[in-house]
């Protein structure tokens, strides 16, 4: 998260001057604090602040926590190193103002700020307020979306299809094994194990009962579960701790939810992200117009639209660039070939990989599959759609593709998005009736 705070910054960083006339400081001292101080200082100054920061190394892998804090410092970063910097130098008269500038404009300016940032404790001490006061309101957006997620019941009796063998990736345990069988749960980490008794509160909700001393809770100590998202064999859950933070898990179980349950469960899951004004691509009147036209609507879930194709992975994939809605163009490695067979018809259709680093690690084994087929442009976006995938473990050769959960680029609702386009290649004549369906939402 650090590398992805100081990119944000190295590439929104203005000259101080601007900054400085926003917030009010004479032209003056507005002058030398360009002199003074440069975009390349503050990432200096940054870099140490959070390097130094216990709250943000602590929750440097929860990805709302930085896009929270990204959105702090992109919007006010500048205009605060900017009164940073004047508090600095808040004592000089405007004589000894001038005569610094003058002497900054000399030959021998260079040396005199090199002099000059080495020791600035008043300007380091301003700088780690702000730096704190961002983490606080960064850390109270995380609580406020966190607390709407343990809330959040799915529309799925979970009580029956959870029972089975879960790996989880702890930060401070490592890998954490599960195995859950009616209402028991037994974890394992290292050489530790710890059971729990099970008591389910609702369809997602659960309570967990500590039976023994366990790795980090107490005997008969409770805590609350909630399964806010269940995609395949990966559960995401979020437990509210004693201390009334939450804590975010993700959790591969060994074998997916049933096939029908799945695509119920990613139905509900699209429903509520167009619907939600936090989470829609759509504005307030395409929401609107979106539920008025009876919302989304979805083919028939089929078992035969639910394939495992044979993946050919590639040894030294190649970067193309795909075309998207906008006339623009997008990087994307060419991960490998899935093959599989749809009413005794075989296809082969190419799947993909960003090809720039993506800034959150959960999408780090993320795939991507558009397409086209003969219900492009009739019953579903002329422009085709999109099925996400993951890598499959352990280097197999085979992959799940579940058309069932298909579903349409954000410009098939609206504009202003940079949608890629599937290439001719992955344009198939067969009819692949699964998933979403179009909804027209032109004025």
């Amino acid at each position: 998260m650090k590398q992805t705070l100081l990119f944000v910054l190295a590439i929104l960083l203005s000259p101080l001057t601007g900054s400085a006339q926003e917030s009010k400081i004479p032209d003056e001292m507005a002058t030398l604090l360009d002199l003074l101080y440069s975009t390349e200082d503050l990432n200096v100054r940054m870099q140490g602040a959070i390097g130094n920061n216990a709250t943000i190394t602590k929750l440097e892998t929860n990805q709302q926590f930085v896009k929270a804090i990204n959105e702090a410092l992109q919007r006010d970063i500048m205009a605060e190193y900017s009164q940073s910097a004047y508090a600095s130098l808040s004592e000089l008269s405007p004589t000894e103002v001038d005569s610094l500038t003058t002497v900054l404009q000399s030959p021998y300016g260079d040396v005199i700020r090199k002099a000059f940032l080495l020791d600035n404790a008043v300007m380091d001490t301003q700088f780690d307020a702000y730096l704190n006061g961002a983490v606080w309101r960064a850390r109270r957006e995380v609580q406020k979306s966190d607390s709407l997620l343990y809330f959040r019941e799915l529309g799925v009796d979970l009580s029956q299809y959870m029972d089975g063998n879960y790996v989880s990736s702890d930060p401070i345990l490592d890998t954490v094994w599960i195995t859950r069988k009616g209402n028991a749960q037994t974890e394992y980490a290292r050489k530790d194990s710890v059971a729990f008794d099970v008591a389910w509160v609702n369809n997602s909700k659960y309570v967990i009962t500590d039976k023994n001393y366990g790795l980090t809770y107490e005997p008969g100590l409770q805590l609350f579960a909630n399964v806010y998202e269940v995609d395949g064999n990966v559960f995401k859950y979020i437990v509210r701790m004693p201390n009334g933070d939450y804590d975010k898990v993700e959790l591969v179980r060994d074998e997916p939810v049933p096939g029908d349950v799945d695509a119920q469960l990613f139905q509900q899951r699209l429903t509520a992200q167009y619907a939600s004004p936090e989470d829609s691509p759509l504005d307030e009147a395409k929401r609107a117009l979106l539920a008025e036209r009876g919302g989304h609507q979805f083919f028939p879930v089929a078992e035969k639209y639910r394939v495992l194709a044979d993946l050919e992975v590639f040894e030294n994939p190649a970067t193309i660039s795909l075309p998207t809605s906008a006339g623009t163009e997008t990087a994307y490695r060419v991960y490998g070939k899935a093959s599989f067979i749809i009413d005794g018809k075989p296809i082969s259709l190419s799947v993909y990989q960003a090809a720039a680093p993506l800034a959150d690690p959960e999408y780090a084994n993320h795939l991507f599959l558009p397409f086209r087929d003969a219900t492009s442009g009739e019953e579903t976006y002329g422009g085709g759609k999109y099925v996400d995938l993951r890598i499959p473990a352990n280097g197999a050769n085979k992959i799940l593709i579940d058309f069932n959960k298909s579903y349409q680029p954000y410009c098939a609702y609206t504009d202003g998005y940079f949608c890629p386009v599937p290439p001719e290649e992955n344009t198939v004549r067969v009819r692949i009736e699964a998933g979403v369906k179009h909804v027209e939402l032109g004025e």
